[in-house]
């Protein structure tokens, strides 16, 4: 007879060398994700390239991750900043960096037409009218890159078979309070997360940090008023150039993102956000995703078989896979690779917290805007006074 002890000992256990598990697969993925290459001699018959950057308010390093774009080493390229809003901060920038690099093709578009619930996704539509080319690169306004990256992010696209071009993204942490914390939510969770899936064969993700197309491709979906609709629109648009017959590459640059977090209530409100997007993205996997919540899954694990010396194995898998996945992102990003080591835990515990939160409710906050996120992804605009 089985005695419930036994059968609490039992799922301890698996929750335990489940996390394990999870650790060291997050470790192999990172280990041979795609590598940065030396960039190569800029070739002839490389395609002009338009650079579609919407901008939605004065963010903090916007004309640092602005300005990195303009440094590009490409043959021809143009950039097309969108603005919604006259009064957006954020067009003082954009004529800044305009008045000072006259020598480059600089469009700035002024638009207030809503195509859809989704307002960046509205403010590309409007930016489309003045894309002079026809290889498209889209990134948010927060993303910082190296002169080589437009060279690389394109490269993929002279394979007819390939559609779209997206990128991995680290944080590069403000001075504010929480950022450091946020940026671990990146580095050492979200990142492994994606990484692991390709190792399974699945290659959808395709993410607003990159997303690297031709046109021809994105009128033949409709445009992107056909995505004006939704939350996750990058994730919609490789949908849809999946069901074109073509398929998403991941790209072997990884570009950064400001975290600029003053508060942990922001904190947890942006990355509660993702976690209610990854939900109704993927809801079957979503609720065995606590695993990648290792530590505390381990922990408890190792309780629930009262600490058992077999249960302890997979706790201590868990720490040391951990902590070396920590140090190599680190050392990747150009930091010291125990920087932030000592909020790891907190880092797991919150991560968990995220998980939970992402289980119920379907309202979101962005950018300062209330929405209701409906069962297929599209968004129901709620008023709400901008924070």
């Amino acid at each position: 007879m089985i005695h419930a002890t036994e059968v609490i000992h039992a799922l301890g256990f698996t929750a335990a060398s489940l996390a394990g598990l999870y650790s060291l697969l997050a470790l192999l993925a990172v280990c041979l994700a795609p590598r940065g290459r030396p960039p190569a001699s800029p070739r002839s018959g490389q395609p002009p390239v338009t650079v579609l950057k919407p901008l939605c308010g004065d963010e903090i390093d916007l004309e640092y991750s602005l300005r990195s774009f303009v440094a590009q080493d490409y043959p021809v390229f143009q950039i097309v900043f969108g603005i919604q809003d006259e009064n957006d901060p954020a067009l003082a920038v954009a004529r800044r960096i305009r008045d000072a690099y006259p020598e480059h093709d600089i469009e700035i578009v002024v638009d207030t037409q809503e195509w859809g619930s989704n307002r960046k996704v509205s403010n590309l539509a409007n930016m489309m009218g003045a894309a002079r080319y026809d290889t498209l690169v889209l990134a948010d306004s927060d993303i910082q890159v190296h002169p080589d990256y437009l060279q690389r992010v394109t490269a993929p696209l002279a394979d007819p078979d390939i559609g779209l071009v997206t990128c991995l993204y680290r944080g590069r942490p403000t001075r504010a309070r929480w950022s450091r914390l946020s940026a671990l939510f990146i580095d050492d969770w979200f990142a492994p997360s994606v990484l692991i899936a390709r190792l399974f064969g699945v290659n959808d993700y395709a993410a607003g940090a990159t997303l690297a197309l031709r046109r021809e491709d994105l009128t033949q979906l409709g445009g992107f008023a056909a995505l004006a609709n939704h939350l996750a629109d990058d994730h919609l648009l490789g949908q849809r150039i999946r069901s074109l017959g073509k398929s998403i590459v991941l790209s072997d640059v990884v570009v950064e993102t400001t975290v600029d977090e003053p508060s942990l209530a922001s904190a947890l409100r942006h990355e509660i956000r993702w976690m209610r997007t990854i939900r109704l993205l993927a809801p079957a996997s979503y609720a065995f995703l606590f695993i990648s919540c290792t530590l505390p899954t381990a922990l408890c694990g190792a309780i629930l078989t009262s600490a058992q010396p077999l249960s302890l194995i997979p706790l201590a898998m868990t720490i040391g896979a951990n902590l070396v996945l920590h140090g190599i992102q680190n050392r990747r990003a150009g930091r010291p690779p125990w920087t932030g080591l000592w909020l790891w835990p907190l880092r797991e515990a919150l991560t968990l917290y995220d998980w939970v939160n992402g289980l119920f409710n379907r309202s979101i906050r962005w950018r300062g805007q209330a929405y209701w996120v409906a069962a297929d992804g599209s968004l129901k605009s709620q008023s709400m006074d901008r924070h």
